[in-house]
Order: structure tokens, then C-alpha cells, then sequence
């Protein structure tokens, strides 16, 4: 569905605006932990950003897979698996933030092949 899952998606390393879920950080709300991360992030971007894609062909993104574009390196699969309702592979991974536009054309390393994805938005499927 695109729901972040703890130890993959985000885990103690990880802050709420590059997972996707600004909206429940409240940083006018007073002081915590990770306010002044949080600050920074709202105020000059994130380095990165937690995107959903869609992998073409029959193999799955998998924990840890890196993920490519422009001949580099730019992130890593979070989590991936075949979805039933879309009888196709999809994954969340952490890349860089010019490239987690819905619509953005990505790669999965798997094994030593670059297969290729693109970014969709999150989500994966509606409310029906």
C-alpha cells in the first residue's frame, strides 16, 4: 500500500519529512528530540526522500538493492514485494530528492543486472 514499515522504511536514522510524513511533526508545538533536524529539513529540503516505483518485469526489489539513475548511484530499496492488486513489483526506497518525482525513471540493481522502475506516487493503490 506504501505504508512505512519500522526497521525498513524508517528506523532511528530516518526523520519524518524524508519518510513522507511531515504532517505528524508539529514543530510549533514546542521542543523534542530531532527539532532542530526537523527545522532544517522544512527550511533547506532533504537530501533525500522515501519514493514508491513500480519495477518493470517479473523480478522484485529486495531490502537493500541499490538503486541507480544517470549511470550513478542515487538510493536504496527499503522494501519490495509483488503487489496483488496491481499484479506488479513495487517498492519504497530512500533516493535522492531530484529524483522522487512520480513519473521519475529509475533503476533496481538486482543481482548484476539494472532493471528498470519508475517512481509513482504513494499510496500505491486508492481508496475504492
Amino acid at each position: 500500500a506504501g505504508y512505512c514499515l519500522y526497521g525498513n522504511d524508517i528506523d532511528k536514522t530516518t526523520n519524518t519529512i524524508e519518510a513522507g510524513l511531515g504532517w505528524i511533526t508539529k514543530p510549533k508545538k514546542g521542543e523534542f528530540n530531532g527539532k532542530a533536524k526537523i527545522d532544517s529539513e522544512l527550511a533547506n529540503g532533504s537530501a533525500r526522500k522515501l519514493a514508491g516505483f513500480i519495477v518493470e518485469g517479473r523480478l522484485a526489489a529486495r531490502h537493500g538493492y541499490e538503486i541507480h539513475a544517470d549511470g550513478s548511484k542515487i538510493g536504496h530499496v527499503t522494501s519490495g514485494s509483488i503487489s496483488p492488486c496491481l499484479n506488479k513489483n513495487i517498492g519504497l526506497g530512500y533516493v535522492e530528492t531530484k529524483y522522487s518525482a512520480p513519473g521519475t525513471k529509475i533503476k533496481i540493481k538486482v543481482r548484476n543486472d539494472l532493471i528498470d522502475a519508475e517512481v509513482v506516487k504513494i499510496p500505491f493503490v486508492g481508496k475504492e
